[in-house]
């Protein structure tokens, strides 16, 4: 009976030591932990430190206008379509000058131009109904399709401007550049140069 006694105290004093060596903090595999009511049964992930800067902020580009009488906001929607359209807006606002003196309410033909890029109707209602544009006389309007009617005439014209030009103003380049043409151009180059490009 003493042997048995004398084995069950040594069990209890080996249970005992491995309690208190694995969760009071004796146990170097687990020193982390000091409360022996907490136990771990899945392994501890660390997770990846993430960055907490700011993402760096891009500067908007600064819009750079013409010196001439259009509102900043339709010479953005003038470089917008012209950026899409690979033309330079120099030309259009050249155009609009020479077209209509930059007013909006300018009605030429005998009526039959409308607007600042002298557009009529008459012959571009679809191209007008593509673009959904109704009223040529709204400046926003007329030069949505006025950029449209000169980029298909660059096309027609391998990328020769002034033979595009010459296009739009007569219809078709019968093969001469025209003073219109010309007058565009010249201008187009004073509003960059002004502009320092």
């Amino acid at each position: 009976m003493d042997r048995f006694l004398c084995v069950f105290l040594c069990l209890v004093l080996i249970a005992t030591s491995v309690y208190v060596l694995r969760y009071c903090g004796l146990d170097q595999h687990n020193s982390e932990h000091t409360d022996p009511t907490t136990l771990e049964t899945e392994p501890r992930v660390t997770e990846p430190t993430v960055a907490t800067t700011e993402p760096t902020k891009v500067p908007e580009p600064t819009v750079v206008l013409y010196d001439v009488p259009l509102s900043k906001e339709l010479q953005i929607h003038i470089t917008n379509l012209c950026e899409k359209r690979h033309i330079d807006p120099a030309i259009v606002v050249s155009m609009i000058f020479w077209e209509s003196s930059f007013r909006a309410d300018v009605m030429g033909d005998n009526g039959d131009s409308y607007g600042l890029m002298q557009i009529q109707p008459k012959w571009h209602y679809e191209r007008m109904q593509k673009l959904g544009c109704t009223n040529l006389l709204d400046p926003f309007q007329n030069v949505t399709v006025g950029v449209d009617i000169l980029a298909e005439q660059i096309t027609r014209y391998n990328g020769d401007i002034a033979k595009a030009l010459t296009a739009y103003n007569q219809g078709h380049y019968y093969g001469t550049v025209t003073q219109y043409a010309k007058n565009i151009l010249a201008y187009a180059e004073e509003l960059n140069n002004e502009r320092g490009q």
